[in-house]
């Protein structure tokens, strides 16, 4: 994944992903050892990452891969991470969990 943010090109390997958070106008990308910003919007992230990244809340894209468990309103990842999940994520966000734990 390619981004620019203090006028520095970084390229993040996608599977380091954990999740991306969008505050304001900020989305910072959290890996499992670094967080990147960049000015961007949470809704073009997902034309650039691969299906196992799904949208579970207005600020949050999670990588399924990452997914230690999940319980109605949230996901909690491998790394100790609660994400929420809202109400208009909600059915895409269990979808994405059955599909890849089967349940």
């Amino acid at each position: 994944l390619k981004i620019s943010y203090d006028f520095k090109e970084h390229l993040i390997p996608i599977d380091s992903i954990l999740y991306i958070q969008s505050s304001k106008r900020v989305c910072e990308i959290i890996t499992d050892d670094k967080i990147y910003r960049c000015y961007k919007k949470l809704s073009d992230f997902p034309k650039e990452l691969p299906e196992y990244f799904a949208r579970c809340h207005q600020s949050y894209i999670v990588n399924a891969n990452y997914i230690a468990s999940y319980q109605s309103g949230q996901f909690t990842l491998t790394n100790g991470a609660i994400i929420p999940i809202s109400d208009s994520y909600a059915k895409d966000a269990k979808n994405l969990y059955l599909m890849n734990f089967g349940g």
